[in-house]
């Protein structure tokens, strides 16, 4: 008998171990107010040692710290049932007398009782709609609020529904379901609609929508439906931004008819258009968008007769831009086919967009000599020049016209972008804080050359471009000094040595040291200035590096680096940057969230 008692004990003990540690986590969590974990976690550890007086009289202790006095009662009961030892009975009877005694004055309310309606009214109403809907699960109060006051609805995202492997059918039923069950809540104060396949495939979604005095409309759909989307929301009197993102098409985007925009009874501010059927040349275009802000614009590259295309549809976009260029604040124009446009002239006058303060567009989009007083982002294609007076001359022509006022600069390099170009560019545009730099296609590595010229004749790399921004490694004179945050695409060439001299020789300059002394400190592996020279050429520290895309960094580098900046890299991103690049463009496409 004393035999069988002994193993009994024995296998209780992690039966009861275990309990003690839930009962442990329930304290804390009712500590915190978080009452259903705590009590999931008393229910499992009474599951497990339901005849151990120890872990009963814990689970009344953590009943007493909810709140639950009856509860505590009882499990107190059924402890002394067990025989306690008699430490547990002195704390058993503590609890007994702790539970027993009068209640005290009720705790004060929690803060979303004591918050008025009208000012969680006011809090909701600045969420977007994922917030929304997420704050309306919260509790029983907030949906509440969040279904009673239809005015918060006034975003409608009917994005992909659950379960996007479904037929299309059944996903077509779940988006009309949920955009049924919005429009029911307030279809009047709805202002703001997104839509994605296959609902957006469907001519009768716009019947639902009629109702609805949208001001902004996104639309993502195949290439056969834009022209009918378009169509329709320009004749909304109130609708101020219009974005419609055409995908599927079998020819390319430009051979279907323009985009007629007769019947239009609204004046747009923003509008994007992204692989749709090209925009009309024509007065009602441009009655439609002569108060534009923002225009985006991109037409994918895929078929031969490609560059009559460009000469039959391009001077519309330019016309658009003339016409609208007082009130034009952002442009952004994309494409294979928009950014190939090779002549691009302006005809008239050079255009001046005062207002214009983000410019991503082929240079001669706006003619060579266009005033854009207002710059602080430009993002441009660095072309190779073919002509003595061609690219290269019009390129930094335009860069040092706005080289005072702009700030963020993306620069967009092809395969064969000269680096002494891009050094140009650089030595131009000093006030230059953030810097972006994507590469349209794979380059890779080349032997070191021996002569600091022939390395500016290469094309760019990413491993040149730190090197040019590093003093003294590829130039001598320091380029953008105020630069403070870097983000660099996917690239094979770039390793840590090269970053890490970077962030060095800019940690040493801010600190007022000369260039020489601080490659000779740097050598040393010393990162403070002895003695600072006032006459050295100040430089700001690198803050942030953004080389998520770099694949073959070495996560020792990446530890020097996070004591000095802050880095946007992992170990996982690469290890997917890798695998994105040995697979065929399509896939890579695909990977990258393009196809």
């Amino acid at each position: 008998m004393d035999d069988a008692a002994r193993g009994s004990s024995e296998r209780a003990r992690p039966a009861h171990a275990a309990a003690a540690q839930q009962l442990a986590r329930a304290s804390a969590h009712a500590r915190r107010g978080d009452v259903r974990r705590a009590l999931a976690d008393v229910r499992d550890a009474l599951a497990r040692a339901p005849r151990s007086a120890e872990v009963l009289v814990h689970a009344a202790h953590v009943f007493l710290q909810l709140a639950y006095r009856d509860k505590a009662l009882r499990v107190l009961r059924a402890a002394e049932r067990c025989a306690p030892a008699p430490a547990v009975a002195a704390r058993l009877a503590a609890l007994r007398h702790a539970a027993e005694a009068p209640a005290s004055a009720p705790p004060p309310p929690s803060g979303a009782p004591r918050l008025p309606p009208e000012t969680l009214v006011q809090i909701l109403g600045y969420l977007d709609f994922a917030s929304l809907c997420a704050a309306a699960g919260v509790c029983r109060a907030w949906r509440q609020c969040a279904c009673a006051h239809s005015a918060l609805w006034h975003t409608l995202v009917v994005g992909r529904a659950s379960g996007s492997a479904a037929p299309a059918k059944v996903r077509l039923q779940r988006q009309r379901a949920l955009l049924a069950l919005y429009l029911r809540r307030g279809a009047r104060q709805v202002r703001d609609v997104t839509l994605v396949p296959p609902l957006a495939d469907t001519s009768a979604v716009r019947d639902v929508l009629q109702p609805a005095a949208l001001t902004t409309l996104t639309v993502h759909c195949q290439h056969a439906h834009a022209a009918a989307w378009v169509a329709w929301a320009v004749q909304i009197p109130t609708l101020a931004a219009l974005a419609v993102h055409a995908h599927g098409a079998e020819t390319h985007a430009w051979l279907a008819p323009p985009l007629d925009v007769g019947a239009a009874r609204c004046t747009l501010r923003r509008l994007a258009l992204h692989g749709t059927p090209p925009l009309a040349d024509d007065d009602a275009t441009r009655r439609v968008c002569a108060r534009l802000e923002r225009l985006a614009y991109s037409a994918p590259a895929g078929v031969a007769a490609l560059r009559p295309l460009r000469a039959q549809w391009a001077p519309a976009v330019q016309r658009l831009v003339r016409h609208a260029q007082h009130t034009l604040t952002e442009l952004v124009l994309d494409g294979d086919a928009v950014w190939a446009i090779d002549a691009f002239a302006a005809p008239g006058a050079a255009a001046c967009l005062p207002a214009l303060h983000t410019l991503h567009a082929p240079l001669k989009c706006l003619g060579a000599a266009a005033a854009l007083p207002a710059l602080t982002t430009l993002g441009v294609q660095v072309s190779p020049p073919h002509a003595p007076d061609g690219t290269r001359a019009a390129l930094l022509r335009f860069a040092a016209s706005v080289a005072r006022s702009v700030r963020h600069g993306h620069l967009r390099i092809t395969r064969d972008s000269p680096t002494g170009l891009v050094a140009a560019l650089l030595r131009l545009w000093t006030p230059l804080e953030t810097l972006t730099v994507t590469w349209d296609d794979a380059v890779h590595a080349e032997a070191p050359a021996l002569a600091r010229a022939h390395e500016l004749q290469r094309p760019l790399t990413a491993a040149l471009l730190v090197r040019l921004l590093t003093p003294g490694a590829l130039v001598d004179d320091v380029l953008c000094p105020a630069l403070h945050t870097l983000a660099l695409g996917a690239d094979a060439t770039l390793r840590g040595r090269e970053l890490c001299e970077l962030v060095g020789m800019r940690v040493l300059l801010a600190q007022r040291c000369s260039v020489a002394a601080a490659r000779d400190a740097l050598a040393q592996r010393r990162l403070a200035a002895r003695a600072p020279d006032v006459d050295a050429p100040l430089a700001a520290r690198i803050h942030t590096l953004d080389v998520a895309a770099c694949r073959e960094l070495a996560p020792e580098a990446v530890a020097f680096l996070r004591q000095h900046c802050d880095v946007r890299w992992s170990a996982d991103a690469a290890e997917r940057a890798r695998h994105a690049a040995r697979a065929p463009r399509s896939a890579r496409d695909r990977l990258a969230g393009i196809g």
